[in-house]
């Protein structure tokens, strides 16, 4: 089965008995943005942003330099969520923080539009 998944360039990972064994470091890096998380951000600013999507999907955020340029300027975001895509939960957060965003090498960088 191993080597069928390999020959269609699929990724078989050992799921864990244990929550407690599982991260989401296990999951290959470009397809973490489908994971489906759940979070509840309470005026969550920039550093508690970047935070939880670490902590939810092992995705590091960067920001751009327009974004950087007065972090005390962004707004805070209150959101929950529960068993959303990563990829639909952070459209939410940009919709809410007037941002958007681009997945590439694993990563997610901000950017105003």
């Amino acid at each position: 089965m191993r080597q069928n998944a390999q020959s269609m360039n699929v990724h078989i990972q050992r799921i864990p008995n244990d929550s407690e064994g599982w991260s989401p470091l296990l999951v290959p890096e470009e397809q973490r943005i489908e994971l489906l998380v759940s979070s509840e951000l309470l005026d969550a600013d920039m550093d508690r942003l970047k935070r939880e999507l670490w902590d939810r999907a092992g995705i590091k955020c960067e920001l751009t330099p327009r974004m950087t340029k007065d972090l005390s300027r962004l707004p805070s975001i209150t959101l929950r969520v529960t068993d959303m895509t990563v990829d639909m939960w952070l459209n939410w957060i940009c919709k809410l923080g007037d941002w958007k965003y681009e997945f590439k090498n694993g990563t997610v960088v901000l950017d105003q539009p």
